[in-house]
């Protein structure tokens, strides 16, 4: 039998609501699939929905309160929040050896971008490629196929890959944006 899975959602807006959550539920049910057991957000509306929406799951005002209480209780973390907090929580997350799922961006500049894939951590995160993964229905694809791999994901970037990139990038004497050359 497979091993329950046990994750939290970093933000509680509209694509954790309507994209993450929905899909996370409905996975909960098979026996050895996923589990979602916390949440952060911090704004005390979203907060309210998401406690109406996961009753079970513990609810948190930041990221940091969550990783500081249920780290050590979890497999990985799903980072939804706007683009600016993504490699701040996602290297708090993978300091405390946790796996990391993160919509794009998973980081604002090249250089930051550059200094993650540089360090040992990146190798456990996942960031979401695909440009139609933040509409609903989509999820289900893009959630892993394998609970006991996370990294059965097909539809996802692996940051060990960057180092290339950036390299590639740099004897090309360009650096690239998202989404532009």
């Amino acid at each position: 039998m497979k091993q329950t899975r046990r994750g939290a959602l970093i933000g509680y807006g509209f694509i954790a609501e309507n994209g993450h959550l929905p899909v996370y539920l409905e996975r909960a049910r098979r026996p050895g699939d996923f589990q979602i057991s916390a949440i952060a957000d911090v704004t005390p509306a979203r907060r309210e929905s998401a406690q109406r929406a996961a009753p079970d799951a513990r609810i948190y005002e930041s990221y940091r309160d969550l990783l500081q209480a249920e780290a050590s209780q979890l497999d990985f973390v799903d980072i939804t929040t706007p683009p600016s907090c993504h490699a701040e929580i996602a290297r708090a997350a993978l300091d405390r050896g946790l796996h990391v799922l993160c919509e794009k961006p998973i980081a604002m500049s090249f250089d930051e971008a550059r200094e993650m894939a540089r360090s040992q951590l990146p190798a456990r995160a996942r960031h979401q490629g695909s440009s139609c993964s933040d509409q609903p229905g989509n999820h289900r694809r893009r959630a892993p196929s394998d609970a006991s791999d996370l990294s059965h994901d097909t539809r996802t970037w692996d940051s060990r890959l960057a180092p290339r990139l950036a390299a590639r990038s740099e004897v090309r004497g360009r650096r690239h944006r998202h989404g532009s050359r």
